[in-house]
């Protein structure tokens, strides 16, 4: 029996870019032998009840209009990212028994175009294992723009339209909650569509990594890869990605995307060559992967440790400064120079290891022979409201160093000027 493979369509608030998507998919399962369940999950946009009622219902209406015998199912309030997926999914594999040849289940998103090419990559390539190849967990319409550019087949890349099999989501389920969880709880308590970086930075050491990003595709990715599964796509772009505008994407990041010069590819799979290629170049994309997901990004550090102090997780920020420091040393990031022993005052500071912070910020200026760390200091013990010694820590940088260009003079001047409002905002 060759039950229909299950097509889960995410959407929120972009009505314009899905129906673009919903006629692209139309054509591409027309040519396809296969037959395809096909189900919009519709989040409800945020802002007035009314607008939003109404753009879902515009999104409802493309759906109907192209898929006439798919289902939706539609957010009774603004549930976020990660709550649309794992609905999605519990819905695609809670079906899957074996029967279908394929055991899979396919995800678009609402701002990805596939074209007649798509529908037939996806399957060709889960077609693909053998007994001489390793598992293939999952397969992408996106292929990675760095690798294997002179090969029929990729590391899988971007996740706008990819395939996973049910076997391989089971394996994977338990650490997809853990990051759902997160990112439902971000979503729910702050807006945030991602885990925040200290968060995610946590939860992929704990897992063995290093993250590249807060994405829930990026932990997908990474989860598979930790159980030993092969994700792969083609060598191009099987379809057009037209997101613009976004939870993770502008104009002006849209522009300078390599993704863009990319072309939308319309080669038809060739099976036999698929399967010829794919024990030979499993090695290289797992190889590929596996140094993608332990790559050390000091900027991606450096931010978690901004993050976690702005949002009071003093801890966290003291921790990751640490391992930051241990695993990279001293680094410049966003301009800042020495950003993780900076951070390390900082998290000293908020954890109140107050007489530590002292002693590391002489450490550092005698190491460095400069004032930074009592600058840090400072402003830190200003954050965390302990202003007399905030107070004594801006004396002491003026009478201890230099001030040629008044800097110093000029950021105490502005500290009295924070204290003052602080208690008479009409000053």
């Amino acid at each position: 029996m060759n039950r229909a493979i299950p097509i889960a369509i995410i959407c929120c608030q972009r009505p314009h870019y899905l129906q673009k998507t919903l006629l692209g998919l139309a054509e591409s399962c027309n040519n396809s032998e296969n037959s395809f369940n096909v189900r919009l999950f519709q989040d409800m946009p945020s802002g007035d009840r009314e607008e939003s009622i109404g753009i879902t219902s515009q999104c409802a209406q493309y759906f109907h209009q192209t898929f006439p015998n798919g289902s939706i199912d539609i957010a009774d309030k603004n549930i976020g990212i990660a709550a649309n997926f794992k609905r999605a999914e519990a819905w695609a594999f809670s079906d899957l028994d074996g029967s279908s040849k394929y055991d899979a289940a396919f995800f678009f998103e609402e701002d990805f175009v596939p074209n007649e090419s798509t529908i037939p990559w996806l399957i060709a390539m889960l077609n693909s294992e053998n007994k001489d190849s390793n598992r293939i967990g999952a397969v992408s319409a996106a292929g990675h723009i760095q690798s294997c550019r002179e090969n029929i087949l990729t590391p899988m890349g971007q996740l706008w339209a990819y395939g996973i099999k049910k076997y391989a989501y089971k394996k994977i389920s338990n650490k997809i909650e853990e990051y759902d969880r997160l990112a439902i709880e971000a979503f729910e308590q702050h807006g945030l569509h991602h885990p925040a970086q200290d968060i995610c930075l946590g939860l992929a050491v704990k897992w063995g990594y290093e993250p590249q990003a807060s994405s829930r595709d990026s932990f997908l990715t990474m989860a598979l890869h930790s159980e030993g599964f092969l994700q792969i796509a083609p060598n191009g772009v099987h379809g057009e990605y037209i997101g613009v505008t976004g939870v993770n994407t502008c104009e002006e990041q849209f522009n300078a995307s390599e993704w863009r010069k990319h072309a939308n590819d319309f080669s038809i799979p060739i099976q036999e060559a698929i399967k010829k290629e794919l024990p030979r170049l499993a090695p290289t994309i797992k190889d590929h992967q596996e140094k993608q997901f332990r790559t050390l990004d000091p900027t991606f550090y450096s931010d978690a440790c901004a993050i976690a102090y702005e949002q009071r997780r003093y801890a966290n920020c003291l921790k990751i400064a640490e391992r930051g420091l241990e695993l990279l040393g001293t680094q410049t990031c966003r301009g800042y120079p020495f950003c993780f022993e900076r951070h390390r005052i900082k998290g000293l500071v908020g954890i109140k290891a107050i007489d530590d912070a002292i002693n590391y910020c002489n450490e550092m200026a005698k190491k460095n022979s400069g004032s930074w760390p009592f600058w840090a200091l400072a402003r830190s013990l200003e954050d965390t409201k302990r202003i007399d010694l905030a107070d004594r820590t801006w004396q002491f940088i003026i009478q201890t160093y230099e001030d040629k260009n008044g800097a110093a003079t000029n950021a105490y001047k502005r500290f009295i000027e924070r204290i003052q409002k602080a208690v008479d905002p009409h000053k």
